[in-house]
């Protein structure tokens, strides 16, 4: 076997002065195959059974008859790196060394040995071999006479034993091998690690959880003139009690060092001053390990240089505080550096509140603007434009904004000066007269969607009264004057928005508010969702106001909506009306109200509350929270405008989180007495006239020709101006009376009414429209039509219009007179 080769673990040693026992051992643990004891073959053929056939293994046999022979078999063994695994070692071995002398000799070369005692007698007792040999589990006794089985076992349990033994050494000797390459490895990172913290120019400092230095650089002990045998391995106190005396606040830097060393979970950065003028940049950081945090790393850089350069530009600078723009300097990286007097003035932000910030953060509205500005200039050099700024008060300003960017001696990018123009007023001047110009333009959309609607609204109120003719149900006659009510409040609608889109007052008179109240409480609890609780309440006293019945509906309205869109989450609404008497030190009468009787509506909710950041503008036009196409933000402005037109004023308390109250107060017409509707007499019946129908509405068509003919009248129906005339010439002469719309496609009621009057001048016409003013209505005036009837009208209106014009034939309704 070579050196290099790992020991077989099948060596045995005998040691026993008589060489019969060395012959046992031979024929025991030889390589023989097959062999059986004597007494086994005994037993076989006493009890008539088959021989045993026993394999023994193979074992490598060595023999000794005095334990100094043993011994040198052992060191020679060991010398061969062939050692013996196990020995048997006979107890008396006269005249040399006994067994038990042996073995412990042999044990100071071969510790490892495993050691099996043979003896016949009791020449030892276990604990003598124990206090002689030591404590052991490599030693066994066998008797003689030894078992064949026995001495089997004996072998094969201890020299397994013995090279499990060699195995875990080895493993040791590797483990110990790898752990001293690691300790190298380590050590060699740790030189590489302290390298590069010694190249750095910052200044590094570690302290552990105990505040025990831990690190430092070759830089950090320049910085502070220290040596490394004062601060090493030792307490963070006896480096500050080295350093206080170098810097211009000792308590200062004192105090935040201990601060963070005794919270080492936050960050820190600041400036420490020195007294030979140098200044650094301190910042500090939590050591981590993982997820653990193990420390705290301090670092010092120098910018002395920087602040010296700095200096002279505030002292360059100091003259653009004289100027009334707004200017000011930033880094590269967006921290400000001057900020001058036109700044504090424009933005309200102190220079001291700004320093070292951010500029992105706290001055620009939109940072994608500034980001995007930023790599204009960096690109260009310079960069102008409008933007939108904020003050410290949350206010937005606008600004014309000049950017240069400024260069190092090395030409590289160092800062952003940046001069800023107010031009807030004039863009809002700007504002109001775009937004003038789009509500103008109020009077021409509503047009445009006044005749559709009108058209929609005309078969309702038409076919609504007929819904109580042979029906028993009350609720089928409630239902039916709901639907006619209803129409009648949208014409009325209409009618309002056309004359606000224009600027026209609207008629007034006087207004009974309790009933306003109770009907809009009702309409509201019908078509608001079921999650919003209704409440309603005024006195029966309630004093009345003048003013135009339809404004009044149409303030109590855009509130509760407005109260609705704030309540997504359910709640009660509760609207009301009171009698206020205001004395001049009421402190509710504010600043456009004047003493006196008032009405006072209530309509509270529980919503969502107003911010009151945008308190002050929900009353502007256009201004709206609500999500792109779920507002126009008309809503407030209008009810605003209403108050102040009808001499009232408006006033609101609101809580984010638990709702908002709006008090709109008008003035009362205490001694008014507000007349009542009366119910108009029964419609006049036809008495079998032909009346040509013209409409393009199929439902309006159809809704007029079904009444008339109720009503005992004959009806030709036509859905244009062209087809109008078809029928006119196919039944001349027998045609009593034209009803047409104006606005046709084809051909218009007016290019239809010029033909018919060259037919028949003597044909009574009466037009109708969904609009309330058109070109064309003059001309149809001058054509000779008997009526008009603006859309969308009633039944009984146009049953007794058509009476009269078929009785009288002079018949003029004006726009006054319409429905």
């Amino acid at each position: 076997m070579s050196k290099g080769s790992p020991p077989k673990a099948n060596r045995i040693l005998v040691i026993d002065d008589n060489p019969a026992i060395h012959d046992d051992f031979r024929k025991i643990l030889g390589a023989a195959t097959g062999g059986v004891t004597d007494i086994s073959a005994a037993e076989a053929a006493l009890f008539g059974e088959d021989l045993p056939s026993v394999t023994t293994s193979e074992y490598e046999l060595s023999f000794a008859s005095q334990g100094e022979d043993g011994l040198r078999l052992v060191e020679q063994a060991l010398a061969e790196n062939r050692p013996f695994a196990l020995a048997f070692v006979d107890v008396r071995m006269p005249p040399g060394w006994d067994g038990v002398e042996t073995v412990s000799r042999i044990w100071k070369v071969a510790r490892d040995l495993q050691v099996v005692i043979c003896t016949a007698f009791s020449d030892y007792s276990w604990e003598e071999m124990i206090r002689r040999l030591g404590k052991t589990d490599q030693l066994l006794i066998l008797k003689k006479p030894f078992d064949t089985m026995e001495v089997h076992q004996l072998a094969a349990a201890m020299t397994s034993k013995w090279d499990l033994q060699r195995q875990q050494r080895s493993a040791m000797r590797g483990m110990e091998t790898q752990m001293a390459g690691n300790t190298e490895e380590l050590s060699r990172s740790l030189s590489l690690t302290q390298a590069t913290l010694d190249a750095t120019t910052d200044g590094i400092l570690v302290i552990d959880q105990q505040g025990k230095i831990t690190g430092f650089n070759r830089q950090f002990l320049e910085i502070w003139n220290l040596p490394p045998s004062l601060i090493q391995s030792k307490h963070y106190d006896f480096m500050l009690n080295s350093v206080l005396w170098q810097v211009t606040n000792p308590q200062q830097f004192n105090a935040k060092f201990r601060e963070l060393t005794a919270d080492l979970t936050g960050n820190s950065h600041d400036v420490v001053e020195f007294v030979d003028g140098r200044v650094f940049e301190r910042f500090s950081k939590p050591q981590r390990v993982g997820e653990e945090i193990a420390g705290r790393v301090w670092s010092f850089r120098n910018v002395t240089e920087q602040r010296r350069a700095e200096g002279k530009i505030r002292e360059q600078a100091s003259l653009l505080n004289l100027a009334q723009d707004a200017i000011f300097v930033c880094e590269i990286d967006r921290r400000v550096k001057f900020w001058n007097k036109g700044c504090e003035t424009l933005f309200e932000w102190s220079a001291a509140e700004v320093a070292n910030r951010p500029v992105s953060e706290f001055l620009y509205s939109s940072p994608e603007v500034f980001d995007a500005a930023m790599a204009t200039l960096l690109a260009e050099g310079e960069w102008n434009g409008e933007v939108g700024l904020r003050t410290k008060g949350g206010e937005s300003v606008v600004v014309n904004s000049r950017w240069t960017l400024v260069r190092d001696a090395a030409g590289k990018p160092k800062s952003v000066l940046s001069i800023n123009t107010d031009i807030t007023e004039r863009r809002k001047m700007e504002a109001r007269f775009l937004r003038t110009q789009r509500l103008e333009s109020i009077g021409t959309l509503a047009s445009g969607i006044a005749h559709d609607l009108n058209n929609i609204l005309s078969p309702i109120l038409i076919s609504a009264p007929m819904l109580r003719e042979g029906l028993e149900r009350k609720d089928v006659e409630r239902l039916g004057r709901n639907i006619e009510i209803s129409a009648q409040r949208g014409a009325d609608i209409v009618k309002q928005l056309l004359t606000f889109g224009r600027g026209v007052e609207g008629e007034r008179a006087l207004v009974a508010l309790g009933q306003m109240v109770d009907e809009v409480a009702r309409m509201v609890k019908e078509t608001f969702p079921r999650h919003i609780r209704i409440e309603s309440s005024t006195p029966k006293d309630l004093w009345p106001v003048i003013g135009d019945p339809t404004h009044m509906h149409q303030v109590l309205l855009n509130l509760c909506i407005n109260s609705r869109d704030a309540m997504n989450a359910g709640g009660t609404l509760r609207i009301s009306a009171s009698n206020e008497n205001l004395s001049a030190a009421d402190p509710r009468l504010g600043s456009e109200g004047k003493p006196g009787p008032y009405v006072l509506l209530n309509v509270a909710d529980a919503g969502t509350g107003i911010p009151a950041a945008v308190m002050e503008k929900i009353f502007d036009p256009f201004f709206t929270t609500k999500a792109e196409g779920k507002g126009t933000g008309l809503g407030l402005s209008t009810v605003l405008g209403i108050v102040r037109d009808h001499g009232g004023f408006l006033d609101l308390k609101s809580e984010v989180g638990t709702g908002t109250t709006f008090m709109v107060f008008l003035p009362a017409a205490v001694s008014g007495i507000v007349m009542e509707d009366h119910e108009t007499g029964g419609s006049p019946d036809g008495r079998g006239e032909t009346i040509l129908l013209v409409d393009d509405e199929e439902g309006v068509l159809q809704a007029t020709a079904a009444v008339l003919e109720n009503q005992g009248y004959r009806v030709l129906c036509s859905a244009d101006g062209i087809e109008a005339l078809a029928v006119y010439s196919d039944h001349q002469g027998q045609i009593d009376a034209v009803i047409t719309d104006v606005m046709m496609p084809s051909m218009d009621g007016a290019g239809m009414t010029r033909v018919l009057r060259k037919l028949d001048r003597k044909l009574r016409i009466i037009a109708t429209s969904g609009l309330e003013q058109d070109s064309r209505f003059e001309e149809l005036h001058q054509l000779g039509i008997q009526a008009f009837l603006p859309k969308p009208f009633t039944s009984d209106k146009l049953l007794s219009t058509l009476r009269r014009v078929l009785d009288d034939g002079d018949v003029t309704v004006s726009t006054a007179q319409a429905v």
